[in-house]
């Protein structure tokens, strides 16, 4: 079965976790840019990478109208907060599968070096001012926010992994 991993960056998180599995599962890796390129007589499971932002999933619009195309498609999502103990983040993946979105979500991080000056504009002047206030400079949050860092991990891949090739053996029989 032909695979394509299509992917949505801005900071590098989501790419770096689309050459990832894109490598694992010797896939095509096609940058959104190009995803006039994939279509369902090329490819026969698609895998749509992108990014929380605001608590909306970039380019999901486009996802949502091609991935009932393909036999079987997959999507996975980066965002800056740590996957563990988080009920927030549990909350909105919940209201996410209410959605028909069956995600896997993948920790990336902030890499303000990277980010839009607009994007930058926002987090600097608006939402750090904001957490400083509600939860004071010396909390996890504000200190998180404060810089870039990273929680890429390709553990964090696994169940996405593990989902595929699920489908890869079951049709392979």
């Amino acid at each position: 079965m032909r695979i394509a991993v299509v992917y949505k960056s801005s900071t590098g998180f989501t790419e770096r976790y689309a050459r990832y599995v894109s490598k694992e599962l010797d896939a095509d890796l096609v940058k959104y840019s190009d995803r006039k390129k994939v279509n369902s007589g090329d490819y026969d499971i698609l895998i749509f990478g992108s990014s929380i932002i605001a608590a909306r999933i970039s380019a999901v619009e486009w996802f949502d109208k091609k991935r009932g195309d393909f036999k079987h498609s997959f999507l996975f999502v980066t965002g800056a907060n740590p996957k563990e103990n988080n009920p927030d983040l549990d909350k909105y993946i919940a209201s996410e599968k209410a959605k028909g979105h069956d995600m896997v979500y993948l920790p990336g991080g902030l890499n303000y070096e990277k980010m839009s000056a607009p994007m930058r504009f926002v987090m600097k002047k608006m939402f750090l001012p904001m957490v400083k206030k509600e939860s004071g400079e010396n909390s996890l949050m504000y200190k998180m926010v404060s810089s870039s860092y990273s929680l890429y991990d390709e553990k964090y891949a696994k169940p996405l992994l593990d989902e595929v090739r699920k489908v890869l053996v079951e049709n392979k029989e």
